[in-house]
C-alpha cells in the first residue's frame, strides 16, 4: 500500500507542478497590466480558464486510454487537485465556478463514480469558494483554511464515488496521496505566486514613479514612440508646479512631496472622470506631462483648463495645518505632420510651458 500511494502522490504531484508551471508562465504572458486598468478582470482571466479546461480533459482523457484502473483513479484525483490549485490563484469567482461545473461534467462524462450527491458536493464546494473569496483572501495569507477547502473537494468525492470499483486498499490510497499532494501543490503554488507577483511589482516599479505613482520618463518615452511610430496623433499637455523650489524652502521638503502626490492624486482623478485615454506621466521633479492620443488643440486646451481648475482647489496643509497654495504653468502642443521624431512634441510643449512660466506663471500657453 505504501508503494501504490507513493506511485498516486508522485504522478499527481508531477502533473500537478507542471500544470502549475505552465498557468504560471501563461500569466506572464497574458498580465499584461501592470498597472491595473482592466475593468473587467473575469474576462482577463478566461485564458487561464480556457488553458485549465483543456488540461483537465487531456488528463482525464488518459482514464479511457489507459486500461490499468488504478492508473484512471489516479488521473481523476489529479484533476480535483488541479482544479483547487487552479482556483487559488485566479481572483474571480466567476471563473471559479465555470472551472468547477467544467470538471463536474468532465468527471461525469468519463467517470463511472457520478451521482447526485457529488452534485451537492461540488455545490458545496463553490459555496466554500464563495466564503473563501470574500474573508479569506489572498489564499497564502489563510494556508489552513485554503488546504482545508481543498480536502472538502477531494476527500469528499472519494467517499461519495463509492461506485468505482475500489476496494478497501484504493480508497486509503486516494485520500492519502491527495491530501500529500494536495499540501506539495500548496507549498508549490506559494512560492510561484510569490515569484509572479515580485516579478509585475518590479515591472511596475520600472515605470513608475515611486513617490506620486504616475508613470514615469521611461514610460513617457516609450507610449509616445509607440504611439508616433503607429501614426497615431497625439496632444501633449506639460504641467510645472509654479515656485515649488520656494515651497521646498519655506515648508520643507516633506511638504513639498505631499505637493506632489496631491497634484498627481488630483490630476489623475479629473483624467479619470473627464479623460480616461489621458495618461499621466512625472517626467522631472515638479514637472508632469499629460499625453492623449487622437486628440484636437482645442479639446486639449478644454481638458487643460479643467486641469488648471483642480490644480487651483488643490489642498495640501503644512506642519502648522495651513494651507500651501499651488497653482501649475501650462504649455499645450500636439503632433504635426513635419514632425520626424516623437520628441518633437515633447520639445515644443516643453518650450511652452516655459513661456507660460515667463509670462506670470499659472496660465495655459499653447501651439499658435
Amino acid at each position: 500500500m505504501v508503494a501504490i500511494t507513493g506511485f498516486a502522490w508522485v504522478v499527481m504531484t508531477l502533473f500537478s507542478v507542471a500544470f502549475i508551471a505552465l498557468l504560471q508562465q501563461l500569466m506572464h504572458w497574458v498580465d499584461w497590466d501592470v498597472e491595473d486598468t482592466v475593468t473587467w478582470p473575469w474576462r482577463h482571466e478566461l485564458a487561464y480558464t480556457a488553458f485549465f479546461a483543456l488540461s483537465s480533459a487531456v488528463i482525464l482523457s488518459l482514464v479511457n486510454i489507459l486500461s490499468e484502473p488504478l492508473v484512471g483513479l489516479t488521473m481523476t484525483n489529479c484533476v480535483l487537485l488541479i482544479l483547487s490549485t487552479y482556483n487559488n490563484v485566479i481572483l474571480t469567482l466567476r471563473n471559479k465556478v465555470v472551472a468547477t461545473a467544467w470538471t463536474l461534467a468532465l468527471v461525469s462524462i468519463y467517470s463511472p463514480g457520478f451521482s447526485w450527491p457529488l452534485v451537492v458536493l461540488f455545490t458545496g464546494y463553490v459555496f466554500l469558494l464563495w466564503a473563501e473569496q470574500r474573508w479569506f483572501l489572498p489564499f497564502d495569507a489563510h494556508p489552513t483554511v485554503t488546504v482545508l477547502v481543498q480536502f472538502y473537494l477531494g476527500v469528499g468525492y472519494w467517499l461519495l464515488a463509492d461506485n468505482v470499483g475500489m476496494d478497501t486498499r484504493t480508497l486509503p490510497v486516494m485520500l492519502i496521496s491527495f491530501a500529500l499532494s494536495t499540501v506539495t501543490c500548496y507549498v508549490f503554488t506559494v512560492l510561484l505566486h510569490n515569484d509572479h507577483v515580485r516579478s509585475l511589482d518590479s515591472a511596475k516599479n520600472a515605470r513608475t514613479d515611486g513617490l506620486t505613482g504616475a508613470r514615469n520618463w521611461m514610460s513617457f518615452r516609450d507610449d509616445t514612440g509607440t504611439w508616433f511610430d503607429g501614426g497615431t496623433p497625439f496632444l501633449v499637455i506639460a504641467f510645472d508646479i509654479d515656485h515649488f523650489k520656494r515651497i521646498n524652502d519655506t515648508y520643507g521638503h516633506l511638504v513639498g512631496n505631499h505637493v506632489l502626490t496631491g497634484f498627481c492624486g488630483s490630476l489623475q482623478a479629473t483624467l479619470s472622470a473627464v479623460e480616461p485615454a489621458a495618461r499621466l506621466y512625472r517626467t522631472g521633479g515638479e514637472e508632469f506631462m499629460v499625453v492623449v492620443p487622437d486628440m484636437d488643440a482645442t479639446a486639449g486646451r478644454q481638458l487643460a483648463k479643467r486641469c488648471q481648475k483642480t490644480i487651483r482647489e488643490l489642498q495640501v496643509l503644512d506642519d502648522d495645518g495651513q494651507p500651501v497654495h499651488v497653482t501649475a504653468s501650462i504649455g499645450i502642443s500636439a503632433t504635426t505632420a513635419a514632425d520626424e521624431r516623437a520628441n518633437a512634441v515633447y520639445r515644443r510643449a516643453d518650450s511652452l510651458l516655459y513661456r507660460a512660466k515667463q509670462g506670470g506663471r499659472n496660465r495655459i500657453v499653447g501651439d499658435d
